[in-house]
């Protein structure tokens, strides 16, 4: 026997602007973002602070290795943005058929 629908929604679970499809691509909006996820306010993101559950950036958490352009294992906003900006760059050329 099959339970009854539901007659009220779930509870929203507020995610950070991160996990929200479509959220904005500005620079403004990623570095709003960056300092979310910055937990301990130093200015660099570690891996932990890209993953944490509730103030990270996912796809940040997953490419953590891809963005860190000098190895320090830390990300900088400009690392950050140029990551953003290369990202948004390749998926505009997928979009228009050009190579990337």
């Amino acid at each position: 026997m099959k339970p009854p629908p539901l007659t009220t929604r779930p509870p929203v679970v507020d995610r950070p602007p991160s996990a929200t499809p479509g959220a904005a691509t500005t620079r403004k909006e990623h570095a709003r973002r960056f300092e979310l996820a910055d937990r301990d306010h130093d200015g660099s993101l570690t891996r932990e602070e890209a993953a944490h559950p509730e103030t990270g950036l996912p796809v940040v958490s997953r490419e953590f290795t891809a963005i860190d352009a000098n190895g320090d294992g830390k990300l900088s906003k400009a690392e950050l943005l140029r990551f953003a900006r290369e990202r948004r760059q390749a998926n505009q050329d997928r979009r228009t058929g050009q190579p990337s």
